[in-house]
């Protein structure tokens, strides 16, 4: 039997377990109401509670499985977490934005995140971070966003291309050419595995990739909108 626990501590337990499994959230998204003494806030995640765990800080974890302890179950999202302690600007970055998009077969040994510079990071294992973005205008994306501009900067990657001395014809099971991404887009694939949450703000994707260094601007916003075209009337 579960140790008794006030009635405080109970409220916030409820507001907990009412969050979608695998959520990370701050302790500040509590409602103020709930959060009537920090005594009692930091009760309802003492002792062996399996819902929710403190992962660090006041940064924390509602687990995908009641049956698996929100301890043990976060390191199966170490992505995730990453990418919600990162904030906003955060996402996917490189080899693991096309695969989070079903745009490569390559499967990244370890999670590779981007963020904004000044973002704060998380140790985790299974997770490794690109060089931080310089472009401050990331902070206006969701991880959606930011997971797609990364997918299509990283584009040489997936296709052939002279200067990277990939077959034009590459073998099955190889990265897919930018056509086949495209068809990964057109089928649905790509804002099925975004999942809830993953609409895409087009005309604030174009304003950021107008501020990315070092990149080709204009192809860059050219695939935007083709992949626009092609999804932006079923987001």
């Amino acid at each position: 039997m579960s140790p008794a626990v006030s009635p405080a501590v109970a409220a916030v337990r409820a507001w907990v377990r009412a969050l979608p499994p695998a959520t990370a959230f701050w302790i500040a998204d509590i409602p103020p109401a709930l959060r009537v003494a920090a005594s009692e806030v930091s009760a309802a995640f003492d002792g062996d509670w399996p819902v929710a765990c403190r992962v660090a800080g006041d940064f924390c974890w509602r687990t995908s499985r009641e049956d698996v302890p929100a301890r043990i179950d976060m390191g199966r999202w170490a992505d995730s977490l990453a990418i919600g302690y990162a904030g906003a600007g955060a996402g996917f970055a490189g080899y693991s934005a096309l695969h989070r998009l079903g745009w490569t077969t390559q499967i990244p040994a370890r999670a590779r995140i981007a963020t904004v510079l000044g973002a704060p990071q998380l140790d985790l294992a299974g997770v490794r971070y690109a060089t931080p973005s310089e472009n401050l205008r990331r902070r206006e994306l969701t991880w959606a966003e930011t997971t797609l501009l990364e997918a299509i900067l990283h584009a040489r990657l997936i296709e052939p291309h002279p200067s990277y001395g990939f077959d034009p014809d590459p073998r099955p099971g190889d990265q897919a050419t930018w056509a086949a991404a495209l068809a990964q887009v057109v089928s649905g694939e790509t804002l099925r595995r975004l999942g809830p949450g993953g609409a895409i703000r087009f005309d604030a994707l174009e304003d950021v990739a107008a501020g990315e260094a070092g990149a080709d601007v204009e192809n860059l916003q050219v695939r935007l909108r083709d992949i626009a075209a092609l999804i932006g009337t079923r987001i």
